[in-house]
């Protein structure tokens, strides 16, 4: 048995004006048949926001792009800047690529999947140990207005018309909800036995070019950690990191792992960290304005429901959980 808190749980609220999150304009029609022949018709003249039984909703990945966005700006473009492109430039940059990333909240909190260029399979990666839901909107106010431009038919054809119609908002209500696993947050596999190797390091865990490597990025990751830790004024914490071979416990087939383990001070700084961004969270963009009013924290040792009497504050009483123990460790 895992004791200790294993979930950090947040219920977020929002408040907004217009539409943020847009699923773009309707192309597509039913299909028609004319003469025997069936065709799709194509339309330009309605814009829709993403919408579930007529409820306007910022998708996850829109949340969570913005939450990573100061920090994750410009790595989906193409060239050597782009993190999420297969790797072509050899181990030395690849391996450039992935402190950089494992030194921030982009590969501690956010995640990554990176692939090498070549390979028919594998690569590295470090999951999330977020989970995000969608914002739904609570108010309703969803308008659906048309316009008209007056003269002649635009279109060469004449089968065009001057009709356009766009399904948006006023003010606007929001509410959400992240959860932070402590189990993918608190360790960061260095190993291929579980298929989950975060960064590239070749040789035994007593080289001296994989002691070199790991010291590398166990000083870029605490070097983040003092710097998150004096933004949030935790001055009180002393975030750690352990180097070693973890086991994970209670599993029936150990397999030793070797990597890094973050402390209880580590794990606090991130956590901390989390709530900050979301209480910060704006997003202005598609004519629409989206702001968030209030972050209410459960700490657990499992997914509560939507119960409101759970979130009363953002104290823990107990330790996290501890799901992994060394096997023998050499900082």
């Amino acid at each position: 048995m895992i004791d200790g808190i294993k979930y950090v749980e947040l219920d977020i609220r929002a408040h907004g004006y217009g539409v943020v999150n847009w699923n773009g304009v309707a192309t597509k029609g039913e299909p028609v048949k004319v003469a025997g022949q069936t065709y799709v018709p194509e339309y330009s003249n309605h814009t829709i926001p993403k919408l579930r039984n007529g409820q306007i909703y910022v998708s996850s990945k829109c949340i969570r792009h913005y939450l990573f966005r100061e920090e994750a700006f410009g790595l989906a473009m193409s060239g050597d800047a782009c993190f999420h492109a297969k790797s072509g430039e050899g181990v030395g940059f690849l391996e450039q690529k992935l402190l950089a990333m494992l030194s921030s909240s982009v590969g501690l909190l956010r995640g990554y999947l990176e692939t090498v260029k070549g390979a028919a399979s594998g690569g590295y990666m470090k999951a999330s140990p977020l989970t995000v839901s969608d914002f739904e909107e609570t108010l309703g106010n969803v308008t659906l207005y048309e316009q008209h431009c007056h003269g002649a038919d635009p279109t060469a054809d004449g089968k065009g018309n001057t009709f356009f119609s766009r399904t948006t908002a006023g003010e606007t209500a929001y509410r959400g909800r992240c959860v932070i696993g402590i189990e993918d947050l608190q360790f960061i596999s260095l190993s291929t036995v579980a298929w989950r190797c975060a960064y590239p390091i070749q040789g035994g865990a007593l080289d001296a070019g994989v002691v070199e490597a790991t010291e590398r990025l166990r000083v870029g990751i605490l070097d983040y950690l003092e710097r998150a830790k004096l933004m949030l004024g935790l001055d009180q914490l002393k975030p750690g990191l352990q180097v070693g071979l973890f086991s994970r416990r209670n599993a029936l087939v150990p397999l030793n792992e070797y990597g890094l383990l973050l402390d209880q001070d580590a794990i606090e700084v991130l956590v901390q960290l989390v709530i900050a961004r979301f209480k910060a969270l704006v997003i202005t963009q598609g004519q629409g304005m989206f702001a968030v009013d209030d972050v209410r924290v459960c700490f657990s040792d499992r997914p509560q429901r939507w119960d409101t009497t759970k979130f009363q504050g953002n104290e823990r009483g107990e330790p996290y959980a501890q799901y992994y123990e060394a096997q023998w460790c050499w900082f």
